[in-house]
């Protein structure tokens, strides 16, 4: 599956900004998928230990 259409089915229409994670494999196959913050309606602040912190959790 594309990339952003995966991200697209995950968030929607969202009123507020996301910042979506999407952890890939070796073969580029998706393993994980998350939300790291969900911001205000023009903002969002995101921390690298946030963005890494899933795809640690998962290997």
């Amino acid at each position: 599956m594309d990339g952003a259409l995966l991200i697209w089915s995950f968030t929607g229409d969202c009123d507020r900004e996301r910042f979506v994670v999407l952890s890939l494999n070796t073969k580029n196959e998706p393993i994980t998928r998350s939300v790291v913050p969900t911001g205000s309606l023009n903002a969002s602040t995101v921390h690298p230990r946030g963005c890494i912190q899933n795809s640690y959790l998962i290997a």
